[in-house]
């Protein structure tokens, strides 16, 4: 019996071969120069890469994504702790933002306003009392946040929103009303400055206190400046 002949066919054409190596040699010259198992295996390493380079960028992303959210965490605890020693600290934009407050801030009456408080202020400087005039922070029946009625001392503390108001914002007021500095810090109260014999010294509540102009001021506190 007459053994059949095996036969090879081409997968893109169709045309037969009685041999491997001419299919072969037919896929080389007329189609891809690839054999088709040489065509699966370049296809599959395509994937493969195509794969890899996917897992990659996906891994990058998230990376960055890690990055954005730490960096992003560390400016905003930056941010807050900036503010928080600003405002500790009574420092300059935080102080400028309360002074516009302050001068935008007009009241005509006493009512309506949620903060209301009345620190009292002495300043003695070589063993007299400084007069603390009265109506600083009033012009024109117009008052200021931060004012004085009378030459007692007392300060009222007028807000139509609960804020912190420092001693040197005082200060800042009565200089506005009066057209000349009132300077209050370590170094001097008014006119009066620190020589290497006589130097300004603060008290609060009867407690020395070093924070001078930065003082957040409350309700019935008794405040004495001394030059001595």
């Amino acid at each position: 019996m007459e053994e059949k002949e095996e036969k090879h066919q081409c997968s893109e054409c169709g045309k037969e071969f009685s041999a491997a190596e001419g299919l072969a040699q037919h896929m080389r010259d007329k189609h891809s120069a690839m054999t088709s198992h040489e065509l699966k295996e370049q296809r599959k390493k395509e994937r493969e890469d195509q794969l890899k380079k996917e897992k990659d960028k996906s891994e990058r992303s998230k990376l960055t994504r890690k990055i954005l959210i730490v960096g992003g965490a560390f400016l905003l605890l930056s941010g807050l702790i900036y503010a928080f020693l600003v405002l500790s600290k009574g420092g300059g934009e935080s102080r400028l933002a309360d002074e516009e407050y302050i001068l935008r801030t007009n009241l005509r009456t006493h009512s309506g306003v949620s903060m209301h408080i009345h620190p009292h202020l002495i300043i003695i400087a070589n063993n007299e009392n400084v007069n603390i005039p009265a109506e600083i922070g009033i012009e024109g029946g117009i008052m200021r946040v931060i004012h004085t009625h009378d030459a007692t001392g007392t300060i009222h503390l007028e807000s139509p929103v609960p804020k912190d108001f420092t001693l040197g914002q005082f200060f800042f007021v009565w200089s506005r009303t009066s057209g000349e500095p009132k300077v209050f810090n370590s170094s001097c109260i008014l006119s009066y400055c620190n020589n290497g014999t006589k130097a300004v010294k603060m008290f609060v509540n009867g407690k020395e206190s070093d924070e001078y102009e930065n003082y957040i001021m409350h309700d019935l506190d008794r405040i004495e400046i001394r030059y001595e």
